[in-house]
């Protein structure tokens, strides 16, 4: 079986359409709406001295803590709270 040139590119062309079409229209989430702002509340409450710290355990989690930094600050929320 013969394969064209064009019919690869068709093929190449529909293929990018449709993996990159829907990253090209998707907008990220600019405001803060309620939500974003008490998940961002309940994060900094989390937080002892900067740091999550594990009561069953007895220890500051820097893991956790990072994880806690990142989701705030994708969430743009309590800036205070994640420096």
């Amino acid at each position: 079986m013969r394969k064209s040139p064009r019919r690869l590119g068709a093929v190449a062309l529909v293929t990018t359409a449709l993996v990159a079409g829907p990253l090209a229209l998707s907008a990220p989430a600019s405001a803060t709406n309620s939500y974003s702002y008490s998940a961002g509340g309940w994060l900094a409450r989390q937080l002892s001295g900067g740091l999550v710290h594990n009561q069953q355990f007895d220890y500051d989690d820097y893991g956790l803590s990072l994880d806690v930094f990142f989701a705030l600050d994708a969430l743009h929320t309590r800036p205070r709270a994640a420096r």
